[in-house]
C-alpha cells in the first residue's frame, strides 16, 4: 500500500474539529488515528464570540452571548489583523507567546478538570495573568512559570474557601508554594 502520511494528515487537519495524531501501515492495512478537538474557551472579538479548542483553533462563532457558556472566557490577548478569527483556523496573534500561555493554562485547566470552575482568563499583562472562578473569586496567578502548581494551589484554596464559606476575595497564587487569599471584607 502506498499512502503519503503527509498528505493524509493535511486532509485530516483541514477538517476544524480533527487532529492528525498518527498513521500505522501494515502490508495489507492502513490504520489512521485521530484526536477530536474539545472547546477550551470563548474569546469575544468585534462582538462576535469564538469558540476556541486550547491550542487557539477556532472551532466556531456566535454573536450571541451566553451561545457557549460554561467556559472560560479569555480577553487581554492581542488578534493581528481583520482576519485573525475565521472558524477553521487558528487564532493569528500579535503575541505568539499568549497563545503558547493561554495553551499551557487550558490544558492544565482541563487535566485538574477545573473547566467549569475558571470563569475567565485575562492575559493582557504576561506578567501579573488573572482569572475568576465562577464563584466569584479574583485570582492573581503572576508570571507564567510554574502554571501547573499555580492551578493546583488555586484549586486546594479555593476548595478550603468554599469550606471555610469564607466569602470573596482574590486568592494570590504568583507563589504557588505560599497562596495567599485576600478577603474583599
Amino acid at each position: 500500500l502506498s499512502v503519503d502520511e503527509n498528505k493524509v494528515a493535511e486532509n485530516i487537519n483541514r477538517e476544524t474539529r480533527l487532529v492528525f495524531v498518527g498513521l500505522e501501515k501494515t502490508w495489507n492495512s492502513v490504520s489512521i488515528t485521530v484526536r477530536e478537538r474539545v472547546p477550551a474557551a470563548v474569546v469575544k472579538h468585534s462582538g462576535i464570540y469564538y469558540l476556541l479548542d486550547r491550542s487557539g483553533m477556532v472551532l466556531d462563532e456566535s454573536q450571541e452571548e451566553g451561545h457557549f457558556s460554561g467556559l472560560p472566557e479569555v480577553s487581554g490577548i492581542g488578534l493581528a489583523g481583520r482576519n485573525s478569527t475565521r472558524v477553521g483556523a487558528f487564532l493569528n496573534v500579535s503575541s505568539q507567546r499568549q497563545l503558547e500561555v493561554l495553551s499551557e493554562l487550558l490544558l492544565e485547566i482541563k487535566v485538574h478538570s477545573a473547566e467549569r470552575i475558571i470563569a475567565s482568563i485575562k492575559l493582557s499583562n504576561m506578567e501579573d495573568i488573572l482569572m475568576e472562578t465562577v464563584d466569584g473569586f479574583s485570582v492573581r496567578m503572576g508570571d507564567t512559570t510554574h502554571i501547573r502548581g499555580k492551578i493546583k494551589a488555586l484549586l486546594l484554596v479555593r476548595e478550603e474557601l468554599l469550606n471555610r464559606n469564607s466569602g470573596s476575595g482574590t486568592i494570590d497564587v504568583s507563589t504557588y508554594t505560599e497562596p495567599t487569599f485576600i478577603s474583599e471584607t
